[in-house]
């Protein structure tokens, strides 16, 4: 099979000092952003204020992780900010007709997420529908759905201790829903690094024609990734609702923006063939430090998307270094 340069780069164990830059990127951010903010204001390091940081963008981070492989695979997915809002509310519909039951608000979260994985997979990979414009109809489906559902109603979810635990909880000091990012996070590295589907994610971005002339089921595992970016975004979708305590229509706003910016932060490359799952979920957490710290700094809140937007930029700017020199 033959590989992109950057791929023969790594199978002979060498890197460009670009491509050393773009892997650290999460981590000299992270570090940079956090240290500059502790300088000017110390309240940044207390553990509340962090351990804050951690329970809001573990939510997200479970998004960014399944929109990490549909990148890795060459794909885009901009659905998965109107799964959390549609499984939100479907979720939170059944929480109440259930007599407050979490199990129900689930079951609602996560099979809003298979079933928008499972269309959109069959849409990209059996009909053979562009990423862009099959995510982007599905966006809009949903969008439509969800409204219709939600009548722009407000509905709060009270009385349940499964809900204020993962929404609230603490494991050892740490938030419950950052333990069980970790958790999550270890069994997705051992799918990207150890398994067939993880193999294959990182070939379909690097050299699909090559993969398909390998004799592998291109179609079934673009319909895997698919649904595991549903099925991430429906478990976020359950972290973020927990932790609210109460369904918006409107909730997921910026999510989109938000997971994105996380994947491609950590080191996620646009065109594909390249990403990594610790540097995603740091790049969550500092997408976390950077709306912690405007906050902090009394910035206008209109003004946190421009900094987003910034860092993308230079991360982006970075990536397409990368894949330049890796031309030569």
């Amino acid at each position: 099979m033959d590989m992109p340069a950057n791929s023969r780069n790594r199978e002979r164990g060498s890197k460009s000092t670009l491509e050393v830059v773009q892997d650290a990127l999460p981590f000299i951010l992270f570090a940079a952003i956090g240290g500059v903010i502790s300088i000017i204001n110390p309240r940044f390091l207390a553990w509340e204020n962090l351990s804050n940081i951690l329970l809001q963008y573990s939510g997200t981070a479970f998004v960014a992780l399944g929109a990490m492989m549909v990148l890795i695979s060459g794909g885009i997915d901009f659905s998965t900010a109107e799964i959390m809002a549609l499984g939100s509310t479907l979720g939170g519909i059944w929480y109440l007709e259930g007599n407050n039951s979490a199990l129900l608000l689930i079951a609602g979260c996560v099979l809003v997420g298979l079933v928008v994985g499972i269309a959109n997979g069959i849409l990209v990979a059996y009909l053979k529908f562009q990423p862009f414009i099959a995510t982007l109809a599905m966006q809009a489906l949903i969008h439509g759905v969800m409204m219709t559902l939600a009548e722009g109603k407000l509905i709060l979810l009270e009385g349940n201790a499964a809900v204020d635990f993962i929404g609230k909880g603490r494991i050892l000091q740490l938030p419950a829903a950052f333990v069980m990012l970790l958790i999550f996070g270890a069994v997705m590295l051992v799918v990207m690094k150890r398994t067939k589907l993880g193999a294959y994610t990182y070939a379909l971005g690097g050299n699909e024609e090559a993969l398909r002339s390998s004799g592998v089921n291109i179609r079934k595992y673009k319909l895997l990734i698919y649904i595991m970016a549903g099925l991430c975004a429906g478990i976020g979708t359950i972290l973020i609702t927990c932790r609210m305590a109460a369904v918006y229509s409107s909730v997921s706003s910026t999510l989109l923006l938000d997971a994105i910016a996380a994947t491609v932060i950590g080191g996620t490359s646009v065109r594909g063939g390249k990403g990594n799952v610790i540097g995603t979920i740091v790049g969550a957490m500092i997408i976390g430090v950077i709306a912690n710290s405007m906050t902090l700094l009394n910035v206008p809140s209109n003004m946190h998307n421009v900094v987003k937007g910034v860092t993308i930029i230079f991360a982006l700017l970075i990536d397409v270094a990368v894949n330049a020199r890796s031309k030569d």
